[in-house]
């Protein structure tokens, strides 16, 4: 991804840069996070959206909603700290995209979803008024006529069926590698 839409950043240590950890002899340990912030739009003849902030820790797969929001609160940098240990990832960045869609899939089937019933319903009812204005033209249409409205027919079936059909769509606002300290929840 580009234009801003990965990014790589690493937790500051709780001290000054430069300065010896307090009390430390070892390295601090640091765990990997892969983010990804998804925007979802359920759409038909209206619109809602929503973003989904989920992360998924590399070593352990366990996965956290709302991650973006407690990534402002921590100073972060683009380079590796000293005296920093990385744990090692037990999943590869494939691997942790996929879980975290498996998630948000899931996610997204356990929502309210009156709004598609309702949306159905209100297609159904576009589709049969449709239906009836183009019946009777056809019907009453001399042949050569005939060609040229069942076309038009099609062609207003489709931008019904376009406007008032029920979707979900999702998107990947943008990503990202948080290297935090593993000692903090």
């Amino acid at each position: 991804m580009n234009n801003g839409r990965f990014t790589r950043l690493f937790e500051a240590p709780p001290q000054a840069p430069g300065s010896p950890l307090p009390g430390r002899s070892a390295p601090l340990t640091y765990c990997s996070w892969m983010n990804v912030n998804y925007k979802v739009e359920y759409a038909c003849d209206m619109k809602r959206s929503e973003v989904h902030s989920l992360a998924i820790q590399m070593t352990t797969g366990e996965i956290r909603e709302e991650f973006h929001p407690s990534m402002l609160t921590r100073k972060l940098a683009p380079k590796l700290p000293a005296n920093i240990h990385l744990l090692g990832d037990n999943l590869t960045l494939s691997r942790a995209a996929s879980i975290l869609e498996d998630y948000l899939e899931q996610k997204i089937r356990r929502t309210d979803l009156r709004w598609a019933d309702r949306a159905n319903q209100v297609l159904a009812e576009e589709h049969q008024l449709v239906r009836l204005y183009y019946e009777g033209m056809l019907t009453a249409a001399e042949p050569e006529a005939r060609e040229e409205l069942e076309i038009r027919y099609a062609a207003r079936q489709a931008e019904v069926d376009w406007q008032y059909r029920p979707r979900v769509h999702v998107s990947v606002i943008n990503c990202g590698l948080f290297h935090l300290r593993a000692d903090e929840r």
